[in-house]
């Protein structure tokens, strides 16, 4: 019950949420896709926003900003 000591159900470390955000993202781009039937420049958009998402999940979070999953000082 570590989480309790902060008044949160979930903490809001930034790696989770980024990782989160890119979930959604990628998530996004498959119903664009599937359901709504986009092609060409607006699912390349998508997933150039997604793959950007990633790089700052991976770079960003650790380098940058400061949380439970990083190495930034």
């Amino acid at each position: 019950m570590g989480t309790l000591r902060m008044g949160f159900i979930l903490e809001l470390d930034p790696k989770e949420t980024w990782s989160l955000i890119t979930w959604i993202i990628y998530a996004l781009f498959l119903h664009a896709r599937f359901v709504k039937g986009w092609k060409g420049k607006r699912i390349a958009f998508i997933s150039i926003i997604g793959f950007l998402s990633v790089i700052f999940t991976y770079f960003g979070v650790n380098f940058i900003l400061s949380g439970l999953h990083s190495y930034a000082t």
